[in-house]
């Protein structure tokens, strides 16, 4: 009787524990560069940035830095050089080069990309680079999970200021839940503004707060001092 008493205790306390992360789990979208860097989730940084990357490299369905890089629409994802390899200049946000769905070929629609992670991450954002926008962007970005639940949505992205240019978007959370990020070019005019992906950036690993430790040692404590009471009975 006293055995299940505690086994009933215990079990409570890791059922508080569950729901008061649950409770205070936070997360937010972020439309500028500089507000996602500064979120307290943001820590831990790599980035992918494609200057270090020979032009004319296909990543369709490679990893890099424990990122898949796929298709959904147009192929190859070429490495292009903004400045000459695309139709009209384009402005990438790090460097001179971008990642090109489609190349430097302009009759490809479809600009479109999925980024995969290895394994989930608390944050993740990248900049939409394009040519010569024509006032809206048509572009969409999703954030999933793991058992690829919609995390966060954007169906029409704001478009850069100015023309050409970039904009940034970015998702972040308190627990490592973003597995994957689709990015969907959905402007069906011939031969439309081209859209190119630039500057990656996404957290690396999860280190637990202090006070996630604290509160864990607080839960073994507790533990510890209700079984050595049933156990003095």
């Amino acid at each position: 009787m006293k055995n299940c008493n505690l086994i009933k205790t215990i079990t409570s306390i890791s059922i508080l524990l569950s729901l008061s992360s649950n409770l205070f789990s936070e997360s937010m979208s972020y439309t500028d560069r500089t507000s996602f860097l500064a979120d307290m989730n943001v820590t831990n940084t790599s980035t992918i940035n494609f200057d270090t990357i020979s032009v004319g490299t296909d990543l369709t369905n490679q990893t890099i830095s424990g990122v898949k890089f796929e298709a959904p629409g147009t192929s190859p994802l070429e490495v292009v050089d903004g400045e000459t390899l695309v139709r009209s200049t384009l402005f990438p946000s790090s460097g001179a080069n971008v990642l090109s769905p489609g190349g430097s070929s302009t009759s490809l629609e479809n600009d479109d990309l999925r980024l995969v992670f290895n394994s989930p991450v608390k944050a993740a954002g990248l900049d939409i680079v394009f040519d010569v926008p024509d006032g809206a962007s048509f572009v969409s970005i999703e954030f999933f999970d793991e058992s690829n639940n919609s995390l966060f949505t954007n169906s029409f992205i704001p478009a850069p200021s100015g023309s050409p240019g970039f904009q940034f978007m970015g998702f972040a959370s308190d627990t490592a839940i973003i597995k994957s990020i689709l990015l969907n070019e959905f402007d069906g005019t011939a031969s439309d503004d081209h859209v190119a992906y630039d500057t990656i950036t996404f957290t690396t690993s999860v280190i637990p707060e202090p006070s996630t430790y604290a509160l864990l040692l607080s839960v073994i404590v507790s533990s510890k001092i209700i079984f050595s009471r049933f156990k003095n009975r």
